[in-house]
Order: C-alpha cells, then structure tokens, then sequence
C-alpha cells in the first residue's frame, strides 16, 4: 500500500485506497537526502502514510461502515 517513488534526486511516500483507488503522495522533507534516511526512518513513514489512509477511509467510506464518532462511548 505505501510506495516510496523518486523524481531526480527527490524522494516521496505514497499511499493508495485499495478499495477505490484513490491516491495520496507527499515529498519527503528535501533536507533529508541522507542516502541513509530514508532506510532509517522508512517504518515511521509508513505510519503516516497509514495514518492518512485511515483519514480517508473514515472521510470518504462510510459504506465501509467506519466509525465516524470521537468518543468511546459513542462506538
């Protein structure tokens, strides 16, 4: 689900909806061009990348039945 494409010399996480296909990409950072970055930190990345498909599931998929409440007693 989480790519890691380059452009050049430029590096960006993305991460595409598998139940519609949608897709989000985000530079990362240019000040870290660090050959060795992107290795160290490529679980952390991910995360984010997850984070915001959870975003767009619970925005865009409320036939997938997601919940859409902010408080525990309302799940």
């Amino acid at each position: 689900m989480v790519a890691f494409p380059t452009r050049g010399s430029r590096s960006f996480y993305a991460v595409t909806c598998p139940s519609c296909d949608s897709g989000y990409e985000q530079e990362i950072k240019p000040r870290y061009n660090s050959p060795d970055f992107l290795e160290e930190y490529r679980n952390e990345i991910r995360l984010v990348a997850f984070d915001m498909l959870v975003n767009h599931i619970v925005a865009e998929h409320t036939d997938l039945g997601a919940a859409t409440s902010n408080t525990p007693e309302e799940l």
